[in-house]
């Protein structure tokens, strides 16, 4: 049950909490959600930093493992967390316009004018969207547990290494993925809500899950490369002592 918990039942109802709060203006908390000042200080945006954290984290501890394939996997993975970390706050320019007093709209002519991150200012959102669908789409492949004609899952999960492999609950997280989206559209279209500071960007509820997803990926790599590890000593060191 504690599994059922952290790969689907947990998220599933934050992000349904998250999204009624800030539609209906729950206890008056919509602001907390998505401050009209700038939503980079709302708790949905923050939540997505304190993920790619995560991911940072679980990369630099999965960078310190002996076996070399994981090793680099995790040595990649840096970079890449840090990339997005700092796309995501872009780059601390948030704190900056707070802390020299501009306005929102001064910040959101900044948008238009300036370039405050790259997947904004270039038209990339839509890239790395694809890109991270396509990944949790590989993340299903390798969490299915094929039976019967689905030969050419066995076939492909055959060419990654086990420890690369994840726990079949983590593609019902994938799952939930496209179901928080809709929901959250579902919501915006046939209510009356009170917020819109979100208006252009209610996929950020869909975004925080995909953070997710890829954090407990990676975790989970980190977790089956120790275990491996682990068993590989244990097993050398029976081994030793029946020759012994």
């Amino acid at each position: 049950m504690k599994k059922h918990i952290i790969y689907w039942i947990a998220p599933a109802v934050i992000l349904i909490l998250y999204i009624l709060i800030y539609f209906f203006d729950w206890g008056g908390l919509s602001f907390a959600m998505a401050p009209e000042y700038n939503r980079e200080f709302g708790v949905i945006e923050n939540t997505q930093v304190l993920i790619i954290v995560g991911m940072l984290v679980v990369c630099l501890k999965g960078s310190k493992l002996s076996d070399k394939l994981p090793k680099y996997f995790f040595l990649l993975g840096m970079p890449a967390s840090l990339f997005i970390l700092l796309e995501e706050v872009d780059y601390g320019l948030h704190i900056y316009d707070w802390y020299v007093g501009k306005t929102t709209a001064m910040i959101n002519a900044e948008y238009e004018t300036k370039v405050r991150n790259i997947h904004n200012s270039f038209a990339l959102t839509e890239v790395f969207k694809k890109l991270s669908f396509l990944f949790l789409a590989i993340i299903c492949l390798l969490a299915a547990r094929p039976k019967g004609k689905f030969q050419f899952l066995d076939r492909f999960q055959a060419l990654v290494p086990a420890t690369f492999r994840p726990s079949p609950l983590l593609a019902l997280t994938v799952v939930l993925v496209p179901l928080i989206s809709q929901f959250a559209f579902f919501i915006k279209n046939n209510f009356d809500i009170r917020s819109r500071v979100l208006n252009g960007n209610i996929s950020e509820f869909e975004e925080t899950l995909i953070y997710y997803c890829i954090f407990l990926y990676l975790y989970q790599v980190l977790a089956n490369n120790r275990g491996y590890r682990k068993n590989v000593i244990v097993g050398s060191a029976e081994m030793r002592e029946e020759i012994a």
